[in-house]
């Protein structure tokens, strides 16, 4: 489970991400990689995101379900207005707010093998395949500055 300031992600026991609670930054919207429903012959379909139909953000009390396309997730982290998931393949995934870079991934770093990841107010930190530590976004009180 992770608890962001107004919105919840977890995990259940089939690897299906699924995030509630307040939309107003797009982060309880999973992306597409990691969203979709099962079928019958283990494929997946997308699922429909949490937009009203005016296309506004939508809150929701319904969660968004997240099925492996090629994952399932295996860690989630919520921030102020940010998501962040780790794929079965260990690809780092983040959206939501971007005001201060948050959600801004180095796929050079994350492309594969995250061990993991955390989210705080407005920041990020990961540790990628080779354990380095990673922070990026609000930096104001240094907190991205990995000693």
């Amino acid at each position: 489970m992770a608890l962001g300031a107004d919105h919840i992600c977890g995990i259940d026991g089939s690897g299906q991400l699924k995030c509630w609670g307040s939309n107003e930054h797009n982060q309880c919207d999973i992306p597409t990689e990691l969203r979709g429903t099962p079928t019958t012959h283990g494929t997946t379909t997308p699922a429909t995101p949490n937009h009203d139909p005016s296309g506004t953000q939508a809150d929701s009390s319904t969660p968004t379900l997240a099925v492996g396309l090629e994952n399932v997730v295996s860690q989630t982290a919520a921030g102020s207005g940010q998501t962040c998931a780790i794929s079965g393949t260990g690809k780092l995934h983040c959206w939501g707010s971007n005001q201060y870079g948050q959600t801004e991934v180095n796929t050079t770093l994350f492309s594969a093998h995250t061990q993991a990841i955390s989210t705080g107010g407005d920041h990020t930190c990961g540790i990628d395949s080779d354990g380095k530590i990673v922070c990026w976004g609000n930096n104001l009180d240094k907190q991205c500055n990995v000693p």
